[in-house]
């Protein structure tokens, strides 16, 4: 990140914050949590669905004053880690992905805070126009689309095309959170919603699920989080 060029401070649009939660809000993430992973309360989004009559209030209580107050809660932070297989038959530690298993409710709570950051980058057109992924109406299959149509443009007027491919996909373990947070802030983030955002990527421990079912005894600290589910 050394040497990165700087971001203007001169924001022309308003400032985000995180605002108060709406119950219609909390019900839709709900619905759209596919996953029943269970994390370390052992609690899966179907048991949440299912009294969510009851809990709601609590959700919605929870939620308004970590973002209110700029702390994400320290229990949700603390992951279960499976190691998945990428080939049929692994056999070296570099054959397995882990994948970090949270507690549903904070699941439910990360797609609440990404709606509303969404959409305050959707308004004010925060988004570069040739970002592909993690972008709504985009995938890997129309950046090669873009690619492929930029080729065939510059072989119909007889320029040479070069393509450098750059492989990003150990990046977001590079990325320095003061940094990122110190972006953030000239992008328009308020200091509660930076707050809450350094609170949120920071002080996550994690442990690892053998395969016999057990858990490691000693939670190890992160220093980014890892894949998430």
């Amino acid at each position: 990140m050394v040497g990165a060029r700087p971001v203007s401070r001169d924001v022309p649009y308003e400032k985000f914050s995180f605002r108060y939660v709406e119950p219609v809000e909390v019900v839709e993430a709900i619905a759209r949590t596919r996953t029943d992973a269970r994390g370390t309360d052992g609690i899966p989004v179907s048991s949440l669905r299912d009294c969510l009559i009851v809990i709601l209030p609590v959700l919605l209580h929870i939620f308004d004053c970590s973002l209110q107050t700029g702390v994400f809660p320290t229990a949700w932070k603390s992951a279960l880690v499976r190691p998945v297989p990428k080939i049929g038959l692994p056999r070296a530690a570099a054959d397995f992905r882990p994948i970090s298993l949270l507690c549903a409710a904070s699941k439910v709570f990360e797609r609440i805070v990404y709606l509303q950051i969404r959409e305050y980058v959707d308004r004010n057109g925060l988004m570069d126009m040739y970002q592909s992924g993690f972008r709504r109406g985009h995938s890997t299959q129309t950046a090669l689309l873009r690619a492929m149509d930029n080729v065939r443009a510059a072989v119909d007027v007889g320029h040479v095309t070069l393509l450098v491919a750059v492989d990003l996909s150990k990046a977001f373990d590079m990325v320095d959170f003061d940094v990122l947070i110190d972006r953030l802030g000239a992008l328009g983030w308020s200091g509660m919603a930076c707050e809450w955002t350094r609170s949120y990527l920071s002080g996550r421990t994690q442990r690892v699920v053998r395969d016999d079912g057990t858990v490691s005894a000693v939670p190890r600290s992160l220093s980014s989080p890892c894949v998430r589910r």
